[in-house]
């Protein structure tokens, strides 16, 4: 069975610490596809941490067709 993909939206310390450090235990289970922040460094760090598209407003995720 395929991951799920997921969005993150924030990275402070639920969206990072908790939601994406699980999500990164069960590789099997989810795939983070986005994260959306506004802090630029946030979003660099996400980019490297998890691999991913990241966007400074959740607007933009919305066209996404995954």
């Amino acid at each position: 069975m395929k991951p799920i993909r997921v969005g993150i939206l924030g990275q402070g310390r639920s969206g990072r610490d908790i939601h994406g450090r699980f999500l990164q235990t069960v590789p099997d289970m989810y795939e983070i596809a986005v994260v959306v922040d506004p802090l630029k460094e946030r979003r660099e760090r996400a980019e490297k941490e998890y691999h991913c598209d990241t966007y400074a407003d959740y607007r933009e995720i919305l066209n996404r067709k995954d």
